[in-house]
């Protein structure tokens, strides 16, 4: 009997290569953004240094973004930056609210690295997708998208089932399917009590319902992430990749990998996206993109 595990927070960015350093709860995905202004003569007090706001999809600068920092309003300017005049500043753990078209609107705290990322949406259909895919993923009602554990690889422990042959193509999908996201895969054939894991059942007596047309359903009565697929969709690609990505995402209202109406063979671009801007969210977050 797997007994039930604690889960701790690790403020680890996925993304670095290096995790023994603390990076940005919003470190984004793509180029480094632009760094601080320099000021000739001197450097400015922490409080005077500008605030970085970018895209989490790429890195690149968001200008004209309305910016407010506790009471007092400002706008990014072109590259991206808000600055601060004599009289005016930030510290570590001001409110910050970001409101700028084409992304979420975001309320979090200012961090060390003066750096808020915001999470991509090309219009309202999207905004409504990642609604649907994260924040009400496995209910009806607006959830809490809860953090996972990028400092470790994530685990998928086959528990029944398995032969040579699906051992392999599950461990070649989940190295492609990972190498989108920089995020090591580990298949394994017995349970790792490890908080970045999924147990998968292959075939036997039904432990739960199959999801649509997926050939595979989530196990509601277990208190892990384990997984039931249908015999004959053991060695499928595509239903591998299917599961794998329901470890971040629910049903797609849009065209992609997790669409429930005629679902495709490899993830969309805006599924890839949206599973890289919840590994950039390291804290408890809620509808939309708040973590405060």
């Amino acid at each position: 009997m797997r007994a039930p595990i604690c889960f701790a927070l690790v403020l680890c960015a996925f993304l670095s290569a290096d995790c023994g350093e603390v990076k940005s709860r919003d470190q984004p995905t793509g180029p480094s953004p632009a760094s601080p202004t320099a000021v000739p003569g001197g450097s400015l007090p922490d409080h005077r240094l500008p605030v970085q706001i970018s895209s989490g999809a790429d890195g690149s600068p968001v200008a004209g973004a309305r910016v407010v920092i506790n009471d007092d309003e400002y706008h990014s300017g072109p590259i991206g930056q808000v600055e601060f005049d004599p009289y005016s500043g930030a510290t570590v753990g001001d409110k910050v609210d970001v409101d700028a078209p084409g992304f979420l609107p975001r309320r979090t705290r200012l961090t060390s690295t003066r750096l808020i990322t915001l999470w991509p949406v090309a219009d309202e259909a999207e905004a409504e997708a990642v609604r649907e895919m994260v924040y009400r993923r496995g209910g009806t009602e607006d959830q809490v998208l809860k953090p996972l554990y990028p400092a470790s690889p994530f685990y998928v422990s086959l528990l029944s089932g398995v032969t040579p042959e699906t051992e392999t193509i599950w461990r070649a999908t989940a190295k492609d399917f990972g190498a989108a996201f920089n995020m090591p895969y580990e298949v394994t054939t017995r349970f790792q009590y490890d908080p970045n894991e999924m147990g998968v059942f292959l075939g036997g007596t039904p432990k739960c319902v199959p999801i649509g047309g997926w050939g595979f359903c989530r196990v509601l009565d277990s208190p892990y992430e384990d997984y039931q697929v249908q015999e004959d969709k053991a060695l499928d690609p595509a239903t591998i990749r299917r599961v794998l990505a329901h470890r971040f995402l629910g049903a797609n209202p849009l065209p992609g990998l997790m669409s429930l109406r005629s679902p495709a063979d490899q993830p969309s671009a805006f599924e890839v996206q949206t599973i890289r801007m919840i590994l950039q969210r390291p804290l408890p977050n809620q509808w939309p993109d708040t973590d405060r």
